[in-house]
């Protein structure tokens, strides 16, 4: 998707320009707007967009010198400019100054249309022009396919993309199998050396498989959004897709393994008929992923296989995961007991007496949601999650009858909420306990900053950032929004905050960052919490 931020001092106009157009016809998202040329360069570097739409009559910064800054920058975003009738010598001047195309103030949809497209053969041209070099042809081709995983591209689109990239998906059936590698040193690993950590064992996973499978032209190799490595298979047979294709990742599993020293989790999706249906064998790959807290690490999840597995405990007990993932976030105890509770009274009311294959399914469904809480805190030790789990896992196997089925998971959870709260501070100086007490009580304070902290503790600004990223491997800025985002997750599911409402209290002043921060910290849009 093409990003595109909106820059102009009249509310309406912007407001106008989001409504007018159906931008996600035309491959774009918009990403954020401004209303001044100030706002919008600082936007610039945090959003990277490709176009940008501004006013030319501007407060404190004007479209025209917004251009130029924009060109100091080395930025390769194509600006529009938006004019009245009588802004002529303006107009000529913005385009000397780099904008590419330009809007009469006021336009009619056909218009602007034909503007959008031009910008985007602009923007395809440079890239076609580029193409010869083999990271561009890449990042293009990476792009692509994750839109189409995501469902997010024309049909129209598809086919000129598809040829573009000389790339063939019409081949049928097609399925997906989604690549998560886990070094034995990133359990130790957080923060920003976490991070590089990952990202270089995803690309040798990535290499690896690029080898193995492209080589052999069984399929397209890439990553996608949430730093996995994705393969879709191509011409797949129905009826032998599933055992064929696990027995191949089984062997791309024991060579990564082996040469690698890298466990990994890997997801296989159904197959699908289309390439227009790719999306779905991807949702199906992703659901199996997260059963590796189940069947653990180093092994290949068929999401076939897993859903005839449980199919049994969840078409007799429905688990309300929404609900019980609210209670754990908000470390609700004494619900979270109810829930259970609730849970198990359902099996000793069905008509006929629930096997222990049913029970311990239902276990282990609501064991994947506490470990995905648990997991996905700020700072939260993989060692101590991977412990949880194994010792979890393993009573709840060993146990056969309801009530004592029901007591473990009680006390598991209990354990993960309890450590939930009180884990990451362990082993920290009195110094770092206090700076993360105090952004546990101010995050909502938009002037919250590490010299605030420094001036509350009395110490050097570098000594007392040095000293929190040493000792929690993740830096203050990573930090307070990490804390930030997680209540922002709590009062969308909590509350019923509009966005703007919602980013004002957990101290973002600007929503356009909040929803970046969001989407880089959970993968997900704010509003998607709440579906």
């Amino acid at each position: 998707m093409y990003k595109l931020l909106i820059v102009d001092d009249e509310k309406i106009i912007r407001d106008g320009l989001r409504k007018l157009i159906r931008w996600e016809e035309y491959g774009i998202v918009i990403c954020g707007e401004a209303g001044n040329g100030e706002e919008a360069l600082a936007l610039v570097p945090v959003i990277q967009p490709d176009i940008i739409f501004t006013d030319i009559r501007m407060p404190i910064m004007d479209g025209i010198k917004l251009i130029q800054e924009i060109q100091k920058m080395d930025k390769e975003c194509k600006v529009v400019v938006l004019s009245g009738y009588d802004d002529f010598n303006l107009v000529r001047q913005a385009m000397r100054s780099g904008a590419v195309d330009y809007v009469l103030k006021p336009s009619g949809k056909e218009e602007i249309q034909l503007v959008i497209k031009e910008v985007i053969n602009n923007i395809e041209d440079a890239m076609i022009s580029k193409l010869q070099n083999n990271e561009t042809m890449k990042l293009l081709k990476n792009n692509t396919l994750n839109r189409i995983i995501r469902n997010e591209i024309s049909s129209r689109e598809l086919r000129e993309k598809l040829e573009l990239l000389e790339m063939d998906l019409t081949n049928s059936p097609i399925c997906i199998a989604i690549i998560e590698g886990i070094g034995e040193e990133s359990l130790d690993s957080q923060g920003e050396s976490g991070q590089k950590e990952h990202a270089s064992k995803t690309f040798e996973i990535f290499k690896k498989l690029e080898e193995q499978i492209e080589s052999q032209k069984q399929g397209i190799v890439f990553t996608d959004a949430n730093g996995y490595v994705v393969v879709i298979f191509l011409d797949v047979s129905l009826e032998i897709s599933n055992a064929k294709f696990k027995s191949v990742l089984e062997g791309c599993m024991r060579e990564i393994n082996e040469d690698m020293n890298i466990k990994v989790s890997i997801a296989l999706g159904n197959s699908v008929k289309t390439h227009r249906s790719i999306y779905k064998s991807y949702e199906e790959a992703l659901k199996a992923l997260k059963y590796q807290f189940v069947f653990g690490t180093n092994c290949v999840l068929v999401y076939q296989e897993i859903a005839d597995y449980f199919k049994d405990a969840t078409n007799m007990i429905e688990i309300d995961s929404g609900l019980l993932t609210q209670m754990i976030i908000k470390r609700d105890i004494e619900n979270v007991k109810e829930f259970v509770n609730q849970v198990f009274f359902k099996f000793n009311n069905k008509d006929a007496i629930a096997d222990t294959y049913v029970l311990r399914n239902c276990a282990l469904e609501i064991l994947i949601v506490a470990f995905q809480c648990f997991s996905e805190r700020p700072m939260t030790d993989k060692k101590i999650v991977l412990h949880f789990k194994e010792q979890a896992l393993s009573e709840i196997v060993s146990m056969n009858s309801l009530k004592s089925m029901q007591t473990i998971l009680i006390n598991v959870i209990e354990q993960v909420i309890c450590e939930m709260e009180h884990m990451q501070y362990t082993n920290y100086s009195k110094l770092v306990v206090d700076m993360i007490g105090c952004i546990q009580e101010n995050y909502s304070d938009p002037n919250l900053s590490l010299q605030y902290l420094a001036n509350h503790f009395h110490v050097n600004t570098a000594y007392i950032g040095r000293i929190f990223k040493k000792e929690t491997h993740i830096s203050f800025a990573d930090y307070l929004n990490s804390v930030r985002i997680e209540k922002a997750k709590e009062l969308l599911i909590t509350t019923n905050f509009k966005g703007s409402e919602l980013c004002q209290k957990v101290g973002f002043t600007n929503y356009n960052y909040f929803y970046i921060v969001f989407k880089k910290l959970t993968g997900l849009n704010p509003m998607d919490i709440r579906k």
